[in-house]
């Protein structure tokens, strides 16, 4: 929850993981949970894993132009995915 809360903030995290594995919602991004008959679904029916995928999935985080201002493509091309991944999604055209 804790990497949920800081990744996509309260209210996007109590409106996303609710939905996750759910007959209303979405499949896990990162497994092959079961698909149990709507009946037998808990509120909670994902694991840690799946709800960090979402987290990172749906991150408040946003790289702009002012990004690519600080950073050169040299220096962005020596970076490993995960330093990339960090910054956030990308919300203008490149």
């Amino acid at each position: 929850m804790r990497y949920a809360l800081a990744e996509m903030g309260p209210k996007r995290s109590l409106q996303t993981l609710p939905k996750l594995n759910q007959v209303d919602g979405f499949d896990c991004p990162s497994c092959a949970w079961a698909d149990l008959d709507p009946g037998h679904r808990k509120t909670a029916e994902f694991c840690e894993n799946g709800a960090k995928a979402v987290a990172w999935e749906a991150t408040r985080r946003r790289v702009n132009a002012a990004f690519f201002r600080a950073h050169s493509v040299a220096e962005l091309r020596d970076q490993d995915s995960h330093w990339l991944e960090h910054h956030g999604r990308l919300t203008e055209p490149v």
